[in-house]
């Protein structure tokens, strides 16, 4: 393989690029009906952007350790084990949807916890890279992996 075979020759990256974009595509639409619950729920703008202040720290804090645990241990079980937690997340999320009035704490943790799996899946994604292409298409597969 050269730098000019497309990437998506790659069954294994194919496949992982497919279920990254899954992973985006579902964690959107969590956050998306998250939002609208949360504001249906209390009529708060503030209620609402706490969802952004939940998602945005764990990166803060777990990125450093996200990558050294991506170096150290098996990407594979990292990235599968972040894809579960999100999954119960979002079956977690549509449990509780069917409350009459699920409590507003416990929507924020889930959120957290979300927010931590995908921080720990982010690094892990970009560490397998290198074992699934040519060095020659890194940069092109990193670029993918990232949209």
């Amino acid at each position: 393989m050269n730098a000019q075979t497309p990437i998506f020759r790659t069954r294994p990256l194919s496949f992982l690029l497919a279920t990254r974009a899954g992973s985006n595509t579902a964690n959107q639409m969590l956050v998306v009906v998250a939002g609208w619950q949360i504001y249906e729920l209390t009529d708060s703008a503030l209620a609402l952007g706490i969802i952004g202040l939940v998602q945005f720290l764990p990166p803060l804090f777990l990125t450093l350790l996200a990558g050294q645990l991506a170096d150290q241990f098996d990407r594979k079980t990292i990235m599968w084990w972040s894809f579960v937690a999100q999954a119960a997340v979002a079956g977690s999320m549509a449990l509780l949807s069917t409350l009459a009035a699920p409590p507003l704490a416990l929507i924020y943790v889930l959120l957290l916890v979300q927010g931590v799996a995908r921080t720990f899946e982010g690094p892990s994604v970009q560490a397998l890279l290198p074992a699934l292409v040519a060095r020659e298409q890194l940069g092109r597969a990193s670029r993918r992996s990232h949209r």
